[in-house]
């Protein structure tokens, strides 16, 4: 999948500009009916987290009344509905609804594979007071954003892979290396191997097991991590210093920035922790200086550029949706006025960090989503705020192979014509394990909690650490080449 635009992290910014659209893909309403045996049918699905709203289960059907009006009928329990699967339902958010661990749901659901659920797909939701009996608790599970792990004959990266497991397969645990970061375990399909541990969910101490092999998994053998030089903007040139010149004049502040984008931008994992100061630079030392500028001073709320919850960004949105005034807040944004331009007004940004594509990969033609960008760049322009552009992920979903791809040519042809930033995501993700993304094979995987901001070669395998250290280290080339001067 590999795309001719694709290119080392060392070249992740480029320079130009333009402009926005408008309206948001409804969302389909989700179905829960009574408890039959499930049916799967695969199809497509697009990557917005709609809100899932836990209906109550049925009740049975009372027999026809009679002509005496009869007394309140006693209202029978049921062991369980069955919810139909929407267009961006995700396992883990299908559990949450209902009240259920991801655990709990594929333990009444065994035939399904959590990594892989398409519209129409139905899961059987069991009563929360009448689960299923379930056995003890495996020894270990791939975690629910592990899905397409390897098992190896030996600990290491490149050992040859074995068997590749779905999320939260149980596995059986039999031996450790040294420091534990492999374990050797036994998948319920009789498949053996070796497995990072920091891709398992473990439940079992793990200092009783026996040592199978002294081997320990230095952080360098976990995979190729993003190494963008310093270097990663071609520039700057005399287009980027108009632009902030100009915003500069009409009271744009320079050490302020928005995000814009879909629910990969809305995440709590992205930049947020950077702002409360929960980070480790690592190796990356050299950033904090751009950090200490962008975190300066409050961009709205309170709350500094990293930390903002942008207006302009909202799960689900397609690259038009920002320019829809439908779309705004409004409790926080004017009449007719497009969510864009709403948190520019309230911002006053030097520049904007867009990536916005995703969402449009199972709807929106090429030539659509051109037409959608030029209208977002230009309206940035327009207030004198620079565009810094992201590609988009890849996205693993059957039968929209190579539309990812598609729009990200979009992207990149576009940064080229406006001489705008650009930060190559989709490239960067490409050498991390199952591209950068989670089981649902759209969303960037997040590292375990407190570490999304954690620059070590372990932690920069989970595509949304990834994303903090690119997107930096973009700021870092306004800043110090830019900015600063």
């Amino acid at each position: 999948m590999m795309a001719p635009f694709a290119r080392p992290l060392a070249a992740l910014a480029v320079l130009a500009l333009a402009a926005l659209g408008a309206c948001v893909p409804a969302t389909a309403a989700s179905v829960v009916t009574p408890f039959v045996a499930p049916t799967l049918t695969p199809g497509p699905s697009p990557s917005a987290h709609p809100a899932l709203a836990a209906q109550a289960p049925a009740t049975p059907p009372t027999a026809a009344p009679s002509p005496e009006p009869p007394g309140p009928p006693a209202t029978p329990t049921p062991a369980g509905v069955v919810y139909t699967v929407v267009a961006g339902d995700t396992f883990w958010d299908i559990a949450l609804a209902f009240n259920l661990s991801p655990e709990q749901l594929l333990d009444a659901n065994p035939t399904v594979d959590a990594d892989r659920l398409y519209p129409g797909d139905r899961l059987f939701i069991p009563d929360p007071g009448q689960l299923p009996p379930t056995s003890a608790a495996p020894a270990a599970r791939v975690r629910l954003d592990g899905g397409g792990l390897r098992l190896r004959v030996a600990p290491s990266l490149t050992a040859e892979a074995v068997a590749t497991l779905t999320a939260l397969t149980p596995l059986e645990v039999t031996g450790r290396t040294l420091d534990s970061a492999w374990l050797q375990v036994v998948a319920p399909s009789g498949a053996a191997g070796w497995a990072p541990s920091h891709w398992l969910t473990i439940g079992i101490a793990l200092d009783p097991l026996p040592v199978i092999s002294q081997s320990t998994a230095q952080p360098a053998e976990l995979g190729a991590a993003p190494t963008a030089g310093p270097a990663t903007l071609t520039g700057p040139t005399a287009r980027a210093f108009e632009i902030l010149r100009h915003g500069l004049a009409l009271g744009n502040r320079p050490n302020v920035f928005s995000k814009v984008g879909d629910s990969i931008t809305v995440s709590p994992v992205f930049l947020a922790p950077i702002g409360r100061g929960a980070y480790d630079l690592q190796a990356y030392g050299h950033l904090q200086p751009a950090i200490d500028f962008f975190a300066a001073v409050p961009a709205r709320g309170g709350l500094n550029s990293f930390a903002n919850p942008s207006l302009a960004a909202k799960v689900g949105w397609r690259a038009r949706a920002v320019l829809s005034p439908t779309a705004a807040d409004p409790a926080l944004c004017g009449p007719g006025e497009p969510p864009l331009l709403c948190e520019y007004r309230q911002v006053r940004p030097a520049l904007a960090l867009i990536m916005l594509g995703t969402n449009d990969v199972p709807y929106t033609p090429p030539a659509e989503f051109d037409a959608d960008l030029r209208r977002i760049f230009d309206a940035t322009l327009e207030r004198g705020i620079l565009p810094v552009v992201s590609t988009i992920p890849p996205l693993h979903r059957a039968g929209l192979e190579g539309r990812a791809e598609a729009l990200n040519a979009v992207i990149v042809a576009l940064a080229g014509e406006y001489e705008l930033p650009l930060v190559d995501y989709y490239a960067a993700l490409l050498a991390l394990p199952n591209s950068g993304l989670a089981g649902d094979g759209v969303h960037p995987s997040w590292a375990p909690a407190g570490h999304s901001a954690d620059f070590t070669p372990e932690y920069l395998q989970y595509g949304m650490v990834a994303r903090n250290l690119v997107t930096l280290q973009a700021l870092d080339n306004l800043y110090r080449q830019v900015l600063q001067p």
